[in-house]
């Protein structure tokens, strides 16, 4: 029987993990047996992202000292008793239409990418720089995936949307939605760039030839951004690209 672990509430303010974490703990099905567990209890204790530096962040450090760097420790020791692992969460962000598309995952393996199949969420985003992703939950496991999902005002909607996934993890029942795109992380595209080449680009829109030359891109290749975002909410990054693999 394969066993699955959840981890919800990395940051401690995303509250929609925490009552997956309160209604479905821990059980069992034909298939799989689960567990949910809490990522940053002290910070969710006082609803707030963090104690002392971010979870999200901290699974690769030398000599951990704050909070949570030393809760990361103990969690990579947890992580070897499952086969594979889910890391839930909910952000909020300026486009709300980005995030319950995504999947993240830290390798192409194959048994990584036959978990994918029973998220609803088409797009599947690989970044390979690995001095990158080891900072990240989902490093240190061969077979885990980051799921996010867009945090409204409302927990309850916030819920639903995770236990559909959640339901279909552990009953491993394919949604049967749009097939998977896989895409390799690419670059930024800075706002300094995006006001020199006049961009008006939109989230999983591919760019077309002239965008792709403007930034120096191979043309015959498919890019796609993520996560635009206005000026307002990012002074650096106007967006992300990904090659389509």
């Amino acid at each position: 029987m394969k066993k699955i672990l959840f981890v919800v509430c990395t940051h401690g303010d995303e509250l929609a993990g925490h009552k997956l974490f309160q209604d479905y703990p821990y059980g069992e099905t034909d298939k799989v047996s689960w567990k949910v567990i809490i990522g940053n209890p002290e910070a969710v204790a006082l609803n707030t992202r963090y104690i002392e530096s971010d979870l999200n962040r901290a699974f690769y450090v030398q000599k951990p000292h704050t909070y949570e760097e030393k809760r990361a420790e103990i969690l990579k020791k947890y992580f070897q008793e499952f086969d594979e692992i889910y890391d839930i969460h909910t952000t909020l962000s300026i486009n709300p239409s980005s995030w319950d598309d995504c999947i993240f995952v830290n390798n192409t393996k194959k048994e990584t990418l036959n978990t994918c199949a029973f998220i609803s969420a088409p797009h599947i985003i690989w970044n390979r720089d690995e001095d990158y992703s080891k900072q990240y939950l989902t490093y240190h496991h061969p077979f885990a995936l980051t799921l996010e999902y867009q945090k409204t005002f409302d927990v309850y909607s916030d819920y639903e949307r995770i236990l559909v996934d959640f339901e279909n993890i552990i009953h491993q029942e394919n949604p049967r939605q749009a097939e998977k795109i896989l895409y390799e992380a690419s670059r930024g595209v800075t706002q300094e760039e995006r006001q020199k080449y006049q961009l008006e680009l939109e989230d999983f829109k591919p760019l077309k030839v002239h965008e792709k030359k403007q930034l120096k891109l191979p043309v015959n290749e498919v890019f796609v951004p993520v996560f635009v975002n206005p000026q307002k909410a990012d002074l650096d990054y106007y967006c992300f690209l990904n090659r389509k693999i």
